[in-house]
């Protein structure tokens, strides 16, 4: 799998449907900044506690920059 494409299955496995959490009034950004919030947290904790035995850090390192992106 891609960078790309792990960033955009976490992005969406932590996206929060429109009608969770919605008030009158509220835009949608804060869906797509939440969710990038909570996938980028994921990603950073694979790093933390897998840097010195996993060898693909670079790959999640990526995953994390496409994140970002999105």
């Amino acid at each position: 799998m891609k960078p790309e494409e792990k960033a955009k299955e976490l992005y969406l496995k932590y996206y929060i449907p429109d009608y969770c959490f919605a008030k009158a009034g509220m835009s949608s950004d804060w869906r797509q900044t939440a969710s990038k919030k909570y996938a980028t947290m994921v990603v950073d904790e694979i790093i933390d506690n897998g840097i010195k035995w996993m060898p693909e850090v670079d790959w999640w390192i990526e995953v994390k920059k496409q994140i970002q992106l999105i």
